[in-house]
């Protein structure tokens, strides 16, 4: 298999009939009633003597003792994998001030140190990690990012599964800004599969906004323009501005490449959102899509 390919998600749970948690419950009852006849004095007492206090033997202490193991070192792996959070914070602050600022190389190797300083914590460290994918994208390395995501989408789900539901949103990205579009649109259809009932309308528009991206790598910029009309109330109301830039030029690339000459100023609307950004911000987009990148440049955004 490809190791560039998704996971499967996992099959859907059945409900648990009422007639099996009937039956658990007897078994749990006959248990403990068992339990503590066990307990309990054996044999005739005689009246004129004292009841002996009763005894474990070695090998109930055993079992006891073996029940007490099994369910502290769950808790203990618990408890190493979801501490530290304060210190985790911390050291991510200054890679996030870099992102918010652009500076996204140098943030996405802040990430990178954080990442590997929580190695063995997984889910502090698929954090980190999908920080340093999604810096890298912005950073122009597109090919560096789609490993680094791989990575966070291949971590064992152990309160991982909303940074492994990112991940494919941004290998998505990763492909198809990269220029391949087949892989692009296997994690696109990867993330589809993977949204779930937290924070849906979010991830929702997340995922349009990728989609988009897609669509117009692929050259169907009827499409993309379509879903761009049917979902823009949505993207604007839960997009950051940064990434709603993206999408408008997408928007004015495919207007300008499907309108006719006398409609060609269309495009031109969309472009005003990118009004005092700073010169080349999206340059990531164009390296390997030589037709963005002429469009850009004639609007003297590159």
């Amino acid at each position: 298999m490809e190791t560039w390919l998704p996971s499967p998600p996992p099959p859907p749970q059945k409900p648990r009939s009422g007639r099996r948690t009937l039956i658990l419950w007897v078994v749990l009852l006959v248990f403990f009633i068992a339990l503590y006849n066990l307990f309990q004095p054996s044999g005739p007492t005689r009246p004129d003597r004292l009841a002996e206090p009763a005894t474990i033997g070695f090998g109930w202490w055993a079992m006891i003792a073996a029940g007490l193991v099994g369910a502290a070192l769950p808790a203990a792996l618990l408890w190493w994998q979801f501490s530290r959070g304060r210190s985790f914070n911390a050291l991510q602050a200054p890679a996030l001030e870099q992102l918010g600022d652009g500076n996204y190389a140098r943030a996405a190797d802040m990430f990178g140190e954080v990442a590997r300083s929580f190695r063995g914590r997984l889910n502090y460290h698929a954090v980190a990690a999908f920080n340093q994918g999604y810096a890298l994208v912005r950073a122009g390395d597109s090919a560096a990012a789609a490993g680094v995501l791989i990575g966070v989408e291949r971590t064992p789900s152990l309160g991982t599964s909303g940074v492994r539901e990112l991940a494919a949103f941004e290998l998505a990205r990763a492909f198809a800004i990269g220029g391949d579009v087949d892989k692009a649109a296997v994690w696109i259809a990867a993330s589809r599969d993977r949204m779930g009932v937290v924070d849906q309308q979010m991830n929702r528009a997340r995922f349009h906004a990728v989609e988009v991206l897609v669509l117009c790598r692929q050259a169907k910029l009827t499409e993309a323009l379509a879903l761009c009309e049917r979902e823009w109330a949505r993207l604007e109301t839960y997009l950051p501005i940064r990434q709603m830039r993206e999408l408008c030029l997408l928007r004015a690339f495919a207007l300008a490449s499907t309108s006719s000459p006398r409609e060609a100023g269309a495009a031109d609307a969309w472009l005003r959102w990118h009004q005092g950004m700073p010169a080349g911000s999206l340059a990531w987009m164009y390296p390997h899509w030589p037709e963005l990148a002429a469009f850009a440049a004639s609007k003297g955004l590159a």
